[in-house]
């Protein structure tokens, strides 16, 4: 059984524009919609919510434990958890009522409703099927259906072909043939009679409609339930992704939405408005228009095994695995297609394009020669130590490994194989280089050591002020330094003597970095891709971030717009929106500079030194002043002595005439 590619587009984070109701609800479980533009919400404590289009809410029916909603006409079946389907009258959304209700043998977990049955999944006794005629009345049981593992959910097709689904499969009720699957979340039916199962961590499989076959398979991150729309004759179904947001499979075509809030339970479809309603668990209910937003990118292909870095030349990429090389046509970055897959024992951890026919393989077992024109391995070349990075310029190679440092091979145009010419040790662990102006910068651990292929020997070396030198890259005169949680940037107009100019932190542990039309990509370890002005190199600062699939990027190339990321697999994503010079931020704003930092610190110690200084100086001389003798001076005029009248007599006024 082969693995089909996974072909997925997203809408980027920073594109979804979704409402969020405002009510304070209890954990959301389950949703569904109405003919009257209405959503309905299980929402555990909460009970039955009602919903507008706008996510107000309408009314409320308050049931201990509601996990699971369906619909006929006007009226509601919520299924608690408690043992109870209550029956529920919604004609008039803001003044839900009680109708009836049946007790179950077990706890109640999920509702499905076909004419006038309600197939009631129970964990502990299966599926129970109830008559629901006469709303009015208590729903009486018809059968009870055993499922492989604990009850999931009931899937009936347009013939009336009903499918019972348990964690571990689920049961034709027509033939009575079982299908085995483990972690099965949830069924639905397509209108060609397959079905459409989603299954956990695997994702979403297309079975045959006798169930003993596999059609087709669709790796998401989780698969944690699936809904078909309501539209006729449709092959369209909603898949609820709790790890990454929810996707959208018509025909062999899967769209992936990526939320901001992780979570989604469940996905219920309004035709009428193409809206999608994502019920969040805690967080609630949200809704996605979907009619207003492109499809764009990201888009990728998932493949087993961790990715370790890509290359990208005349429309192809080149994906390198712990399992072997993924040649990939991303002619059309929206839909790569899988050209051909190298498997092989260790790991290929780098991958660098040589020329029109041949590009060169970096791992764990030495170095690889890859043809092109028949896609595959012409030559390998056994190494003694693991090769981190490889990078083709001209006729030459450089790699990197731990222990040896900076492998210079040359490689003659007519055999395209390979000599060892020179080796540069260096005083960390090596992991990548980058080629520049007869000078190569390699990136080995705490710092970049400078190496001049003139001079043959390491002139200079950028030491980073954090202890993080992973990769680098090298824009004219200045030298990017990625590591840790910062981007530290070095002047080496002289390599000889390289200066530190500024920084940026961010909050993520950056694992790579790109250049590309004068803007630096970092890739980080939670799955993101940063772009960072530096117009004003000494002063870089983030401008945008985009999410991919939520693996760490081992590995990122930028090429015409379009960032191609070793993710959970190859993820292609949209960077041409990027304003690569935007107006300054407000200095409020802007990240700091540590030795702008530092200068105006020392500044402003110096003011207070002084100010300290003026202040003891003051208080001695005023102690001084205080213990001198006080002498009587000396004056030449005589003294006249005056008596007692005349001394009165100054203090008389003198009289008025």
């Amino acid at each position: 059984m082969t693995l089909p590619v996974l072909i997925y587009t997203s809408l980027l984070l920073a594109r979804i524009e979704y409402l969020s109701s405002t009510e304070t609800l209890a954990y959301v479980w389950d949703l569904t919609t109405t003919k009257e533009n209405l959503l309905l919400a299980a929402s555990g404590s909460s009970g039955l919510v009602i919903f507008d289009e706008a996510l107000k809410v309408l009314g409320r029916y308050k049931t201990p434990d509601a996990r699971s909603v369906a619909v006929r006409g006007n009226t509601a079946y919520l299924a608690d958890f408690t043992g109870t389907l209550f029956v529920v009258d919604v004609t008039d959304p803001t003044k839900p009522f009680y109708l009836a209700s049946f007790t179950a043998p077990s706890h109640c977990t999920g509702v499905t409703i076909h004419k006038e049955v309600a197939y009631l999944s129970t964990p502990g006794k299966g599926v129970i099927s109830l008559n629901i005629s006469n709303p009015w009345s208590p729903p009486t049981t018809i059968g009870i259906h055993p499922t492989p593992g604990l009850a999931a959910n009931t899937a009936v097709s347009d013939e009336d072909v009903i499918y019972h689904a348990g964690l571990e499969g689920f049961v034709n009720t027509k033939t009575g043939g079982t299908t085995l699957q483990r972690n099965l979340r949830g069924i639905e039916v397509l209108s060609d009679k397959t079905i459409a199962a989603a299954v956990g961590p695997t994702g979403v499989v297309i079975f045959s409609k006798s169930g003993e076959s596999v059609q087709n398979r669709f790796e998401t991150i989780t698969g944690t339930s699936i809904t078909r729309f309501p539209e006729a004759a449709s092959d369209k179904i909603a898949v609820a992704d709790e790890t990454f947001g929810f996707h959208i499979i018509e025909k062999t075509l899967l769209k992936s939405y990526a939320v901001e809030c992780k979570g989604v339970l469940k996905v219920a479809f309004h035709k009428k408005t193409n809206t999608v309603y994502l019920a969040m668990g805690p967080l609630g209910v949200r809704s996605v228009n979907l009619r207003s937003k492109e499809v764009l990118l990201p888009s990728a292909i998932h493949v087993t095994g961790v990715t370790r870095g890509v290359a990208v030349s005349n429309n192809t990429a080149y994906l390198t695995t712990s399992s072997g090389l993924h040649v990939i046509d991303v002619s059309v970055p929206s839909q790569p297609r899988v050209k051909t897959i190298l498997r092989k024992i260790g790991v290929w951890r780098a991958v660098a394009v040589h020329n029109e026919t041949s590009l060169y393989i970096a791992g764990s077992t030495g170095l690889a020669v890859f043809d092109t024109n028949n896609n595959e391995i012409s030559r390998e070349f056994p190494m003694p130590h693991v090769l981190n990075s490889i990078e083709s310029k001209g006729r030459t190679l450089f790699a990197t490994d731990g222990t040896t440092g900076l492998l210079v091979f040359d490689v003659p145009p007519d055999t395209n194989i390979p000599v060892l010419t020179s080796t540069y040790p260096t005083p960390g662990f090596s992991f990548g280089s980058v080629v520049e102006g007869g000078f190569v910068y390699v990136a080995d651990s705490f710092s970049v050591a400078i190496v001049d292929l003139a001079k043959e020997k390491i002139v200079g070396s950028c030491n980073s002020r954090y202890g993080r030198a992973h990769s680098v890259a090298i824009l004219g005169t200045v030298c990017f330094v990625a590591g840790g949680y910062f981007l530290e940037v070095f002047d080496v107009v002289d390599p000889s003597l390289p200066v530190f100019i500024g920084n940026l932190g961010l909050n993520t542990y950056i694992l790579d970095i790109a250049l590309s039309d004068g803007v630096i990509y970092l890739s980080d370890s939670l799955g993101a891709i940063s772009a960072i002005d530096i117009i004003d190199p000494a002063k870089p600062f983030l401008v945008q971030s985009v999410t991919c699939g939520g693996s760490a990027i081992t590995g990122l190339s930028v090429s015409g717009g379009i960032g191609y990321a070793a993710g959970s697999g190859l993820e292609i994503v949209k960077l041409r929106d990027v304003i690569v010079h935007p107006s300054p931020v407000p200095s409020s704003l802007a990240p700091v500079n540590e030795e702008e930092s530092g200068r105006s610190s020392d500044r402003l110690l110096a003011v207070f030194v002084i100010l300290g200084i003026c202040v003891v100086m003051f208080v001695v001389l005023g102690q001084l002043a205080r213990r001198s003798p006080h002498r009587a001076v000396e004056v030449d005029a005589p003294f006249v002595e005056m008596s007692n009248d005349e001394r009165s007599m100054d203090q008389v006024p003198a009289p008025m005439d």
